[in-house]
């Protein structure tokens, strides 16, 4: 999660070599479960209450939408790395009702933050044909719910380039690590500080992606990733 992926750098949908700096603006948005590897409520008669298997009973489900900004530079042909800002926004939810004898309602987390990302693309091309590996870390601050996080994520795919543009597909796995603080309300208790902490629950899925100039130096690339979770990626990258 909260990954901006990159444009398959090295490789123009004409088959020509990019021009080596570019800026671009993405919009992502991800739908992704974490399971639960720590619950914290800060009452310690509530606490003593949870149930054992409580981090297998509860799971928090990431509804998240990004705009962001990037850099990226191609060191040669076959190396291009880059680097970006965005803003998330949305919510994270916790099945705390899922806990039987307590009633407690879902927690959600408000998912307002930023996210720095850093990475590189390699790129190997053979005539229409070529292959993309990127790596991806992603460090969250979180300015709501989500406290504090970090991703990583590696892409590898295979493409063709054809007359109306550059076809992808590959796999995308991803590690998180992740707390979120909030306040549960408990009836007779009133608000009580409660931290979860998670890591992904599904760590693989499939990515299928295009790419395309629609300008002079302006490149749409597109992409969806689906299985362990679903996401939906677009970016305009301007090179220069």
């Amino acid at each position: 999660m909260f990954v901006i992926q990159p444009v398959e750098a090295g490789t123009a949908t004409t088959g020509m070599p990019l021009k080596a700096r570019g800026v671009g603006v993405e919009l992502y948005t991800q739908n992704q479960d974490v399971k639960i590897t720590d619950i914290v409520i800060k009452n310690p008669m509530v606490a003593a209450l949870l149930p054992a298997n409580a981090k297998d009973l509860v799971t928090i489900n990431n509804d998240l939408k990004m705009v962001g900004a990037k850099l990226d530079y191609q060191v040669n042909p076959h190396l291009t790395v880059f680097g970006g800002i965005s803003h998330v926004s949305g919510e994270s939810t916790a099945n705390l009702s899922a806990l039987p004898g307590f009633g407690l309602s879902d927690l959600v987390f408000d998912a307002d933050g930023t996210l720095y990302n850093a990475g590189a693309t390699l790129v190997k091309q053979q005539g229409r044909y070529f292959g993309a590996l990127t790596y991806i870390y992603t460090h969250a601050d979180g300015d709501a719910g989500i406290k504090d996080g970090a991703v990583n994520t590696l892409i590898p795919s295979v493409g063709v380039l054809t007359d109306v543009g550059a076809f992808n597909a590959g796999l995308i796995y991803q590690q998180a690590d992740l707390d979120y603080a909030g306040t549960l309300v408990l009836p007779g208790l009133g608000e009580v500080e409660t931290e979860v902490r998670g890591e992904t629950a599904d760590t693989l899925a499939y990515r299928v992606g295009y790419q395309t100039q629609v300008g002079r130096d302006l490149y749409l690339d597109a992409s969806a990733g689906f299985g362990g979770w679903e996401d939906a990626r677009l970016e305009l990258n301007q090179r220069f």
